[in-house]
């Protein structure tokens, strides 16, 4: 529809209002609607038409409003359209706001606007927002046409017309062809504005025209004119041409013509002037057209015409004078290179003074033009050289082009040039000066900062990437490049100098600066670095880091191990916080800041530890130590946290460890009150004792180094600091300066440092006098007198600086012994006169106690002693007045008697010292009364009365406990009341023996099968009942003919012997049925005789006293009602009759006599039973060996048979002895190997041979070289493990004389009888040897002692003390005793050498020896044996008794005892044969798997376990409420437990055993304060005498007494129990102080209580050490139930043996070599073949020399290397090689382990016993520092011990390298401390690279075997280590 159309319909549609009540034209209305519709949609696609929108808008708002809904209904809504023209609006405001931006646009969008303005005029709503939008965007355009104008004005201005179009607006052109397309019409006014921003320019333009017209004569700005115009002609040309007729580009060809004609007309002058040869003008000329021509080509203003045609024109003026030009010029080319050849200065200086001489004016011109150019030249020279250097840098290029012209300047030239010849001699004179500077400023500010070093790379980078057109600047800048390159290397090469020198001087504050630099220049420089500067940078840094780390674990260790001082410590956080920039440092901070926290606690900790122990020379010394630490951390670690925090990226771990050090500072380590004052100390780097002029001096030193006025160039590079950090330092600096200057502050600072304990000190003042009277209350006077001694040690200044005074402590100690010495005196006096013996004999002992140690009371006791020793004698003299009075007197004083008795028992039991005297009178007076008629019953009678506790002191009616106690004592102890012991006996046995089928029912028989499983076998039992009742007939009958007197003692043993004589057994094959049935009988007689011979006496006397006393003159009086004669018997009991025949094979199957053992409980007989077994064989010919491990148990169950063998004659077929004993006489049955070597040696005539006797009698004589008498001393070659001998050195014959002829046409049979046969399987012998040494008595030898025992001053140095003896005409002496064997002697010297250095007073090797009789013993487990000898040892423990005067018969003696002893021998226990084995043990079956595998290597797979005849035993153990089985304690509390256990013990009325370990532990016992509070106890040792230990172990079952012991008394000793009051109160209580390692060692210490069916209990009271050794965790363990506990305890056992069995088994592997080599030897003698036995000697000896090892290539090799500071670099990588060719030799030899150790100043492990292979692959890395060799010896000493206990068999070798003095002095002391230790080990110094080295060779001279090697380089080290590695198998020649 058409618009008019529209606007009608929409006039038309208001009058429809009057037609509503109209239907049918409301209808018709509604029709044209629907049109009005269409027309209204189609017009709202349509853009524009405003007005007609409005009108229809306003009829819809109109129709609206009247209500006319149908209607709107059928039209479009009103919303809708109105939405739709609002919208159209702002898209058209939208578009013209963007056209009036752009300015070309917007004069279209100016005339648009105008035609929208019409809408201001509408009436619709719709159109408000856009009336307002119409008024802004008139207002913008108005605003942009005015900022347009500007813009033209100012690119007028600057005459640039780059991008002015848009902002002339659109043309006129555009405007009209805009009007032709159908748009609006640009206005006139647009192009108006077109023009005339176009009319400026045309103004600008035609003005720059007329001023580039006017310029043509100046070349420069004409060309810069001409430009101008070009660019305006590119940006606004063609609109000038196109609006003002100005054609730009004509104009710039016009200007360009007029400059061609210009040089046209200047060449055609010249050409003329030239043709004229005008010289001076032809200069003039050319000049000015070169320097046209010049100008106007750069610019392009002429054309290639006009400039040949110019430069042609120039060329020919020139050539006037082109002989000087080209001089000059050839001059200048030259110059440019800085090449004289290119140009003569003299052959130009000589042409120039004919310029200059001519008169020509021309030529003079020439001269001057040709002067000025050179001059222009050499100034642009000079200007470029100045330039070039000052961008540069590079002042040595510069000095060098100087110093090049200066040279042609110098030559004459430089007359015409004087200005030029000055100013570059001033110009080198600056530039060198400059270039010194330079390089001194880039020397030390290289490493200044980051931002200098990013400089000088540049510098660098600019120089290497040069590329210049100049030839010569390229080349030089390469050239200098290089040059940059090698002074950066030197400069690295000088900083890692610097910084090794700062690190060996421990600077660690210049250090860490240092490094910083060099990591930045690594950083930065990399790429500009030489190779090896690189490699020496990278190996630097990496060698600090490597050090640092190693520093620091080893820092870490010595913390952890409690071994840092507070210097060490100061100095590595001095090191550690300068150098936290390492990031290997910043990984092990937690762990070290960890170990220091520890360390400080521990510190701490042992302080409070020895205040509260009050040990006050301890505690001092603690507190020195804590307040050294403590000035550390409240200085240096104050500092070291600042500096830590401040530079350091720390880990989180770090900062909480870090923190928690903090913290700890803080709270217990001076907090921040000391280290406000104490850090300035470490900023200063002054200690804390400094004095003012220290502090200052200190001052001004760091002063010097840091400020940034007084730094000196070098120092200050070294510091890598810029003056801002300078500057905080230096406030820093004079802070700590002004700080430490308030003397008050430091005074108040070191108070309170000291006085953090001094208050915990000074507590101790009185706490040592408390410690006094405790120590003296508990008899602890050995520690008391060392107390007071420490008192005297303290360090007194030390302890004056915590206000302690030790002098006073001191003082008051000893006023406190006064005082208890004065006590004593008053007190024995007062006790004695009340006869308290018990609390006399404990004042007593104390007072023997003080003098003994030292402390006074010498002579206080002389008078009391006096009487009571005439008390004592009184006692005796009244006793015995009773018994010489005679039988009646006797009778009727009996209860006097006895009380007499127990008067003088009082003396022996609670009067320790005066026991003897007691005893001899209690002895005296009973064996007088012994010796009357009478006097058997009435000793019977007394006994009685006393064991019954009948006599003594009555209290409410009874009598005493303690006189109780004397009688049970006395009856125990003298041997007069044997019949009383006897009657008790039996009464209890007849109480508690089991029927004899009930104990056959309990015996188990075991097999052993071939995996050593047991299994249970069927026991004869009907067979053993039978035997057993033929038996028990046959002994009544025996023992019933003796009584009725129809068969005497010597009768029944001719009856024995004739009932045995027909028996002739074969043990092997025929020990047939009639043998069986006989050895019934055969025992009944056996023991009817032993009967007898124990008891019979007693018997007849009592049965012969009751038959006289139906007589009226009888003189005695019989057995009291109460007791029977027979009850005086002693019999055995059925268990052991049982057992022997079990034994003996009674009711086997078996035709020969099988290897069988009997497990028989403790204390029940075992020795009955081998004594009667031994006599049953011995009766059929049998020789009989009973061995023991103990020769105290063997000679004590052979002296309770000596008198049956002597009845039966067969004494001389049974030999009672220990395992070594029975060893040796083996041996000694093949042949004297002894006596056979040394004739052998001595080259005599063999003389010994081989017998078939039992025993050989020893060789005598007076000849020099006879064998030791048998028996012969037990001990090995030096360095050999033996075992000592115990044998009990009787002299045996051979045969039994009363059928020697027999037995000899008979096979030779023996038997081995083993009393604890599972000692003899056990380590002390299984896989040990039995060693022979034949000795060699000589006054040569003799001599050779003397003179060796003359050195023992100088016995330390070992090597020094076997140089002297060599050079001794003694030494010669007894090399020609053994031509052939010098070999043998060296070797046997040497050894003498090292058992003197080890040989201190009384003690060998460890082992005390104890010197008696004329003799020298050793303790050997329970007893004392003087026939063994600890290598040469004993011979110098001879001579130190004769020095003493303690020797009988010097001259004798020290014949027979000072011999040189020649190893002959080591023969295997493991390989002792015997036919046939029989034993008895008390703990078989707890046997392990591998013991039972033994027993079946020696033909052993039966045994018996017999039950016991009391019964169930009553053992108080696991299992019972009431009863502490096991009691862990912690090691302090390990004595007080035991202690407080046996005291609790004895008030229960008991009796208590304590075991402990070994003597050592006992000893240690008794030194501690717990002793003493066990008040009646007894202390059993193996050195003791026989009597004493007979004595202690009877009253050891005693109630109320305390026996302590070794573990070695808890095998085989009879603590029996007589003491029924005992057995009432729970009887005997063993304590157990550690943890068997075997079972059977366990069960027999359990076996010394309840036995015989006596009550008991037993406890194992554990200390912690003792359980961890056990790899048990203590408080866990202890958190158990108790069986819980102990199996733990019995499977870590288990866990043990299985080790020790491996152990084992090595052992025996070497034992069974080393045994087969002994009896090649042997064997070579006996056939008398010498020179093969000599061979075979020189073998063995060589074996034994090794210490079971070293033949066999088994060494643990530990190396020391020094990585000092002075090993840095090839030194180290040497040493490395060489090490590495060690260990490739050491692989090939054989088995090895190896240890490496490195130390500077401290030592760490590298490797622990690794094999030589992994050595080899490690890689060693060096750390650097100082010299010490002592931390690397003790280092090496702890590996040498691991290495013992890892591998026992492998010889320690130490290898120590060293390249340098050490500083720790001489540490020969620890060489010598090793060798004790390690007798075995050899030693090889090396000095590298230096000479010769004193300290290393003392060392060597201190080894047994020590060898020092030089060598000068690399190449001798390694050859040394690969000779060392290649003589492994040397044994000590040097």
């Amino acid at each position: 529809m058409e618009m008019e159309s529209i606007l009608q319909a929409a006039a038309e549609l208001p009058f429809l209002s009057l037609l509503k009540q109209l239907d049918d034209e409301a209808q018709g209305i509604l029709l044209r609607a629907k049109k009005l519709s269409s027309t209204i949609d189609d017009h709202k696609k349509q853009s524009g038409c405003y007005v007609a929108k409005d009108r229809v808008l306003c009829a819809l708002e109109h129709w609206h409003d009247q209500g006319l809904h149908c209607l709107m209904k059928a039209l479009p809504s009103l919303a809708d359209l109105s939405q739709k023209v609002r919208q159209e609006l702002l898209d058209e405001t939208m578009r013209l706001q963007s056209m009036i931006i752009d300015p070309s646009k917007r004069a279209a969008a100016v005339k648009e606007l105008d035609e929208l303005k019409a809408v201001q005029e509408l009436e619709s709503s719709v159109f408000d927002h856009a009336k307002i939008e119409i008024i802004k965007l008139s207002e913008l355009a108005t605003m942009r046409n005015a900022e347009d104008d500007k813009a033209i004005m100012l690119v007028v201005d600057q005459f640039n017309f780059e991008g002015v179009k848009p902002l002339l607006g659109p043309p006129p052109e555009e405007a009209s062809a805009k009007s032709k397309g159908g748009k609006p019409k640009a206005p006139k006014s647009a192009s108006a504005t077109f023009l005339h921003r176009l009319g400026l320019i045309e103004r600008s333009v035609r003005t720059k025209i007329n001023i580039a017209s006017q310029s043509v004569s100046d070349a420069n700005k004409f060309v810069v004119e001409i430009q101008l115009l070009q660019h305006a002609e590119q940006h606004v040309g063609g609109l000038l041409a196109q609006y003002k007729e100005l054609d730009l580009q004509a104009e710039i060809r016009g200007l360009r013509g007029k400059a061609q004609q210009s040089v046209k007309d200047l060449s055609k002058k010249l050409e003329d002037s030239t043709k004229n040869r005008n010289y001076e003008l032809c200069l003039d000329l050319s000049e000015k057209l070169a320097a046209l021509c010049t100008e106007w080509k750069t610019g392009a203003i002429l054309d290639e015409s006009s400039l040949r045609h110019a430069n042609q024109q120039v060329e020919k003026a020139r050539r006037a004078v082109k002989n000087v030009e080209s001089l000059a010029h050839t001059f200048l080319k030259g110059l440019a290179r800085l090449d004289a050849r290119k140009g003569s200065a003299q052959e130009l200086s000589l042409e120039l003074h004919k310029l200059q001489a001519s008169e020509r004016q021309e030529l003079q011109e020439v001269y001057v033009s040709t002067r000025a150019m050179l001059d222009t030249e050499l100034k642009k020279f000079l200007a470029s050289v100045k330039d070039e250097v000052s961008a540069s840098g590079c002042h040595r290029l510069g000095i060098e082009a100087l110093s090049f012209l200066k040279t042609q300047l110098d030559t004459g030239f430089g007359d015409f040039f004087s200005d030029a010849r000055r100013a570059v001699s001033d110009e080198l004179c600056s530039l060198e000066d400059k270039a010194s500077q330079h390089e001194e400023l880039v020397a030390s500010t290289m490493l200044c900062s980051e931002q200098q070093i990013l400089l000088q790379r540049c510098n660098l980078e600019r120089a290497r990437d040069a590329a210049k057109n100049s030839y010569w600047w390229s080349y030089w800048y390469k050239t200098r490049y290089a040059q940059q390159q090698s002074v950066l290397e030197q400069i690295v090469e000088s900083r890692v100098h610097e910084a090794r020198h700062e690190l060996r001087e421990k600077s660690y504050e210049v250090l860490g600066r240092q490094v910083v630099g060099l990591q930045r220049l690594q950083q930065h420089m990399q790429d500009h670095l030489t190779s090896g500067a690189r490699v020496l940078l990278h190996n630097f840094l990496k060698e600090i880091s490597h050090h640092v780390s190693a520093k620091l674990k080893l820092v870490v260790d010595g913390l952890k191990q409690a071994g840092m001082s507070a210097e060490t410590l100061g100095s590595f956080l001095d090191m550690t916080c300068h150098l936290s920039i390492i990031p290997e440092i910043k990984t092990h901070l937690p762990e070290f800041h960890k170990s220091l926290q520890v360390f400080a606690e521990e510190e701490m900790r042992k302080f409070d530890r020895a205040v509260d122990e009050v040990a006050a020379k301890e505690a001092v010394m603690a507190a020195t130590d804590l307040k050294a630490l403590v000035g550390v951390m409240t200085t240096k670690f104050v500092r070291y946290r600042q500096l830590l925090l401040e530079f350091g990226e720390l880990c989180e771990e770090a900062k909480v460890s870090l923190q928690a050090l903090d913290d700890l500072q803080e709270q217990r380590l001076g907090g921040q009150r000391l280290a406000s004052i104490g850090q300035h100390f470490a900023i200063l780097g002054v200690s804390l004792d400094a004095t003012p002029e220290q502090i200052k001096r200190a001052f001004q030193t760091k002063i010097r180094l840091y400020h940034p006025d007084k730094q000196q160039g070098q120092r200050r590079s070294q510091l890598n600091m810029e003056d801002v950090e300078a500057t905080r330092v230096t406030r820093q600096l004079t802070e700590a300066k002004e700080k430490l200057a308030d003397r008050k502050a430091v005074n108040d600072f070191h108070a309170s440092l000291s006085g953090l304990f001094a208050g915990r000190l000074k507590s101790m003042q009185g706490a040592a006098h408390s410690e006094v009277e405790c120590m003296l209350s508990e008899q602890r006077y050995v520690p008391l007198k060392k107390f007071i001694a420490s008192l005297s040690e303290i360090d007194a200044h030390a302890a004056q600086a915590f206000g302690l005074d030790a002098s006073r402590m001191h003082a008051d100690a000893l006023r406190a012994v006064e005082a208890e010495v004065g006590r004593l005196k008053v007190s024995i006096r007062q006790l004695w006169d009340q006869r308290s013996l018990k609390e006399l004999n404990l004042e007593w002992s104390k007072v023997e106690g003080l003098a003994a140690s030292g402390l006074g009371g010498e002579g206080l006791t002389k008078t009391i002693q006096e009487q009571i020793e005439t008390y004592v004698e009184e006692l005796g003299k009244k006793a015995r007045s009773y018994v010489e009075a005679g039988q009646v007197h006797a009778n009727q004083s009996k209860q006097d008697f006895a009380m007499h008795l127990v008067l003088l028992g009082r003396v022996s039991s609670y009067l320790t010292f005066f026991k003897d005297r007691a005893e001899f009178q209690i002895t005296t007076a009973l064996s007088e009364c012994e010796e009357k008629p009478w006097g058997a019953i009435f000793l019977f009678e007394l006994g009685m009365l006393l064991g019954q506790g009948k006599v003594g002191d009555a209290r409410e009616g009874r009598i005493s406990e303690d006189d109780q106690y004397v009688g049970r004592v006395l009856v125990t102890e003298f041997k007069h009341f044997k019949d009383v012991h006897v009657v008790m006996w039996n009464r209890l046995t007849s109480r508690t023996h089991k029927a004899v089928r009930e104990t056959l029912q309990e015996m188990e028989s075991i097999a052993l099968d071939g995996s050593g499983n047991r299994e249970a076998r069927e026991t004869p039992v009907e067979a053993l009942n039978h035997g057993w009742e033929e038996y028990s007939t046959q002994f009544d009958e025996y023992l019933q003919q003796w009584i009725e007197g129809d068969l005497d003692q010597e009768q029944l043993a001719r009856a024995v012997v004739q009932l045995a004589s027909g028996l002739h057994p074969c043990i092997g094959s025929s020990w047939s049925e009639e043998i069986k049935q006989k050895l019934p009988n055969l025992l009944a007689g056996i023991f009817a005789l032993f009967t007898i011979i124990r008891s019979g006496a007693a018997y007849q006397r009592h049965a012969d006293a009751a038959s006289r006393s139906t007589d009226v003159c009888a003189t005695e009086s019989p057995l009291p009602d109460a007791v029977n004669a027979q009850e005086l018997l002693i019999k055995p009991h059925s268990i052991q009759i049982l057992a022997l025949l079990r034994l003996m094979g009674y009711g086997s199957d078996s035709q020969g006599l099988d290897d069988h053992v009997m497990q028989i409980p403790t204390g029940e007989g075992k020795s009955i039973a081998l004594g009667g077994g031994s006599a049953l064989l011995a009766l059929m010919g049998i020789n009989v060996r009973c061995i023991c491990y103990s020769d105290y148990l063997s000679q004590r169950d052979w002296r309770a048979f000596r008198d049956v063998f002597d009845a039966l004659k067969v004494d001389q077929l049974i030999k009672y002895s220990t395992i070594t004993t029975y060893s040796e006489d083996l041996i000694h049955r093949k042949g004297d190997i002894r006596s056979l070597t040394l004739d052998l040696v001595g080259g005599r005539p063999s003389t010994a041979v081989g017998s078939d006797r039992l025993d050989r009698p020893p060789a005598k004589g007076g000849n020099r070289m006879a064998a030791s008498q048998s028996p012969v001393p037990k001990s090995a070659a030096a360095g050999s493990p033996q075992v000592p001998d115990a044998s009990v050195g009787e002299q045996s014959t051979v045969a039994v004389k009363a059928t020697l002829d027999s037995r000899r046409s008979r096979q030779f049979q023996e038997v081995l009888l083993v009393d604890e046969v599972d000692v003899f399987f056990g380590q002390n012998f299984y896989g040990r040897t039995h060693n022979q040494v034949a000795v060699l008595e000589a006054q040569e030898v003799v001599q050779l002692f003397l003179e060796i025992w003359g050195l023992r001053d100088q016995r330390d140095q070992v090597g020094r003390v076997l140089q002297h003896v060599k050079a001794n005409p003694a030494f010669k002496a007894v090399l020609d005793l053994l031509p052939t064997f010098q070999d043998l002697v060296e070797a046997e010297v040497v050894q003498m050498c090292c058992d003197l250095a080890q040989f201190h007073s009384n003690s060998s090797n460890g082992a005390e020896y104890i010197f008696e009789g004329n003799a020298v013993g050793y303790k050997i487990l329970d007893g004392i044996a003087f026939d063994v000898v600890q290598g040469y040892q004993t011979a110098f423990a001879y001579l130190q008794e004769n020095a003493r005067g303690n020797l009988k018969d010097s001259s004798r003696t020290l014949r027979e005892n000072l011999t040189l002893r020649i190893p002959c021998g080591r023969f295997s226990y493991a390989n002792l044969s015997c036919p046939k084995i029989l034993g008895v043990s008390g703990t078989i079956h707890e046997l392990g798997r591998y013991e039972t595998e033994i027993m079946q290597k020696y033909g052993i797979s039966n045994y018996t376990i017999m039950p016991s005849v009391y019964g169930k035993k009553k053992i108080k153990f696991l299992g019972e409420p009431d009863h502490k089985p096991i009691m862990i304690t912690e090691d302090g509390q390990h004595f007080f437990t035991i202690a407080d256990q046996v005291n609790a013990v004895l008030q229960a009325g008991r009796a208590a055993i304590v075991f402990f370990k070994d003597c050592d532990h006992l000893a240690e016992f008794e030194q501690s304060a717990y002793f003493g509070k066990i008040v009646i106890k007894s202390v059993l040792r193996p050195d003791s005498s026989e009597k004493v230990k007979d004595d202690i172990v009877k009253k050891a079952a005693t109630a109320g007494q305390t026996t302590l012991a070794p573990a070695i008394f808890g095998r085989g000793t009879d603590f029996a129990c007589h003491d029924d009051k005992l057995e009432q109160a729970g009887g005997v209580h063993v304590i157990q102080t550690f943890v068997s390692e075997d079972r059977s060692e366990e069960i027999q210490i359990q076996g010394r209580t309840a036995r015989q069916g006596k009550s008991g209990s037993y406890t194992q009271i554990l200390s912690y050490t003792e359980v961890s050794s056990f790899e048990l965790d203590p408080d866990q363990l202890k958190s158990m139930p108790f069986m819980e506990q102990y199996r733990a305890l019995c499977r870590a056992r288990e866990s043990r043996q299985l080790e020790r069995g491996a152990e084992k088994d090595a052992a025996l592997q070497e034992a069974g070599a080393l045994d087969a080599l002994s009896h090649e030897y042997f064997d070579a003698l006996l056939a008398s073949q010498r020179e093969e036995a000599k061979s075979k000697l020189q073998n063995l000896h060589k074996s034994l020399a090794t210490a079971q090892g070293m033949s066999s290539g088994k060494f643990h090799v530990v190396c020391c290397y020094d990585e000092s500071g002075s090993m840095d670099g090839i030194s180290w990588q040497e040493l490395v090689h060489a090490h590495r060719t060690c260990m490739q030799k050491l692989a090939c030899l054989g088995d090895a382990r190896v240890s490496i150790v490195q130390f500077d100043n401290l030592a760490h492990v590298v490797l622990r016993m690794g094999t030589p292979s992994v050595a080899e692959g490690m890689a060693l890395n060096m750390r650097g520092g100082r010299t010490h060799f002592r931390p690397a010896l003790a280092c090496a000493a702890q590996m040498l011990r691991e290495g013992k206990q890892h591998f026992p068999n492998f010889v320690p070798m130490l290898i120590f390298m060293s390249d340098g003095v050490n500083e720790d002095g001489c540490c020969s002391a620890s060489i010598q401390s090793i060798q004790q230790e390690f007798p075995d080990m050899v030693l090889h110094a090396i000095i590298f690279r230096m000479p010769d080295s004193a300290v290393l060779r003392d060392m060597v001279d201190a080894a047994t075997e020590g060898h020092f090697h030089v060598s000068a380089d690399g190449v001798e080290l390694a050859e040394t280590f690969q000779s060392i590695a290649s003589s492994l198998e040397f044994t000590g020649k040097r």
